[in-house]
């Protein structure tokens, strides 16, 4: 979004050029939930998956809330044609602007992620210009990267339901107030955390989750939809890959949601925003104390396991595709593993020991719905005070 608006030449009100990430994330809405669990018993393999934006799960209706509290238009493009789709690409390119692509993460070679999310990696990313048979990419890596026409085009094309998705931001200004952005982006995401399409999509989902580590709601209960064994590492290393790995602040974006309320509170002077960042900043730190204890450093098996995720999203923030290799040996550590406990190899945790990993693991989930439930309860009070809800 950053990308968008500086390749338009789009300044907001008070805010010059110089906007943050975390600005124009709480101005998206901020924080989201998302908490799904999935078991396929002939195939004896389960899986787990959480995420922490708001529309998390449509990027389309993400750019477009923005785009209309912001009072600018943006045009889309989508086709279920590859040859369509490319000549769309360079086409706008040609205006000179940056456009956004829809992409499969799993899909894009420099990224490293193995198949682990091939075909469902939901995934955004920049297109600043093609030359000379590749396209140049900014894909949260510090420095752009190159990539060519025709593996862009495959990670474009396949998730069908993207339809080869193309989105650019059209030049104008922004007429809006600071207050009325940043109090218009807190009431979205809270309007959509109180009203939300389906459970999962709910705080209430955490609580669900909690109980089912704890081995409440039959079927569904961790011990029943991951035994001790590979589907149980599959649900533990996927707590630590989607929290502390995988794509956000490693906060499940708690951190810049932090971030974004005391910019917020330190421009407008509103000592509330100033107070509830620290809500966040204390969210934050749970989450990844659950990632942690997820894969525990007393466990040297599974440490090892989360350090080489740490690493891998940490070598590629830093230098892109030169961290493919690790990112890639992460992955394969994982799989490795999965292989050797579906062949019969012993768990890392003793089988006694486990009942406990999963109810201390329940206590933390909890509490950390509790924790995310008061902060929004909170911002009610904010948004209630202002005369918003």
């Amino acid at each position: 979004m950053a990308i968008q608006l500086e390749g338009c030449g789009i300044t907001l009100p008070e805010l010059g050029a110089q906007v943050s990430e975390a600005m124009l994330f709480g101005i998206g809405g901020g924080i989201g939930c998302g908490v799904f669990q999935y078991v396929y018993e002939k195939n004896d393999f389960s899986s787990f998956y959480l995420a922490g934006r708001c529309h998390w799960d449509d990027s389309l209706a993400w750019y477009r809330g923005v785009a209309a509290r912001l009072g600018l238009e943006c045009e889309v493009f989508e086709s279920g044609g590859k040859r369509a789709a490319a000549r769309a690409l360079g086409q706008w390119l040609e205006r000179g602007r940056p456009v956004v692509a829809w992409v499969d993460a799993g899909s894009l070679p420099y990224r490293g992620l193995g198949g682990f999310l091939e075909g469902g990696g939901y995934h955004t990313l920049s297109v600043y210009g093609a030359a000379d048979g590749r396209f140049w990419l900014g894909d949260l890596a510090p420095d752009p990267i190159a990539v060519e026409a025709g593996l862009l085009a495959d990670a474009r094309a396949r998730i069908r339901k993207h339809r080869n998705r193309l989105l650019q931001f059209m030049p104008g200004p922004v007429r809006a107030e600071l207050a009325d952005l940043v109090w218009g982006g807190i009431e979205y995401g809270w309007r959509a955390l109180q009203n939300p399409r389906a459970a999962g999509f709910s705080l209430a989902g955490l609580e669900t989750w909690g109980r089912r580590l704890a081995g409440s709601g039959g079927k569904h209960a961790w011990p029943e939809a991951f035994p001790i064994g590979h589907r149980l590492l599959a649900g533990l290393s996927s707590i630590t890959r989607f929290i502390e790995s995988f794509d956000g602040d490693g906060c499940l974006h708690r951190r810049l949601m932090a971030r974004f309320l005391r910019e917020a509170g330190g421009r407008l002077g509103d000592e509330d925003l100033l107070e509830l960042a620290g809500d966040y900043d204390a969210l934050a730190d749970s989450w990844q104390g659950l990632a942690r204890a997820a894969l525990p450093d007393e466990v040297a098996a599974l440490a090892q396991l989360r350090h080489g995720l740490v690493a891998a999203r940490s070598g590629y923030l830093k230098s892109g595709p030169g961290a493919r290799e690790r990112n890639e040996a992460a992955v394969a550590a994982i799989e490795r593993l999965g292989t050797d406990l579906a062949g019969g190899t012993a768990f890392p945790i003793a089988e006694s020991e486990v009942p406990g990993l999963l109810a201390a693991l329940s206590e933390l989930v909890l509490q950390i719905a509790a924790a995310e439930n008061a902060a929004q309860a909170k911002i009610g009070c904010l948004l209630s005070a202002r005369g918003r809800i």
